[in-house]
């Protein structure tokens, strides 16, 4: 499960000229702590297999329901029909610094990368009659996050992301890919 999202720019070089084109692209986002039905930063295949920087709500409607589906499990993703057409049609990066989950103690536990730098979690959208509303792809938590959750959002390096955007097969076959180690941490926040 990811159910908030982290983004500090001043972490994160990478990110940052990536933002200023969600922001040229006159996108509004949220930093720090992204919630659920928040803006967030996402890449995306354009439509001419170009990276565009853009932001979108996070989290599906689901009809008769106040809820937002936040996360699709990667194992099943291609098997359910909600699911597989917008996986194979619509796939986009969340931009992050880190996610959180909650331990047993109901404490806030910030998950990041061992360097320090950018989270690309891996996601597909959908469009909605409010706009474009995209979900966090997830798998089996690996030692680094099993103490605190079964589940860890799927995890893409940078040099990963364009396929991913852009190639069906590639971005199957990533599904299954060993996740890194992360850094907890218990959040101040």
């Amino acid at each position: 499960m990811c159910g908030r999202i982290k983004l500090t720019l001043q972490e994160e070089k990478d990110l940052q000229a990536i933002i200023r084109n969600v922001e040229k692209n006159g996108y509004q986002y949220k930093q720090e702590e992204i919630f659920p039905s928040d803006e967030a930063a996402v890449l995306i295949n354009d439509g001419t297999n170009k990276v565009k920087a853009i932001s979108m709500v996070w989290g599906f409607k689901i009809p008769k329901k106040k809820q937002l589906l936040i996360n699709a499990r990667s194992e099943t993703v291609l098997e359910k029909p909600r699911f597989a057409q917008a996986f194979k049609e619509n796939r986009c990066v969340f931009l992050s610094t880190g996610f959180y989950e909650w331990d047993r103690k109901k404490r806030s536990i910030l998950f990041r990368s061992r360097n320090g730098g950018a989270l690309y979690l891996a996601g597909f959208y959908q469009k909605f009659d409010d706009g474009n509303r995209g979900v966090v792809l997830t798998t089996r938590g690996n030692e680094s996050v099993l103490s605190v959750h079964e589940r860890m959002p799927v995890i893409l390096k940078k040099e990963q992301v364009r396929n991913w955007l852009i190639d069906y097969v590639y971005s199957r076959e990533s599904l299954s890919q060993k996740m890194p180690d992360l850094i907890a941490t218990v959040s101040e926040g």
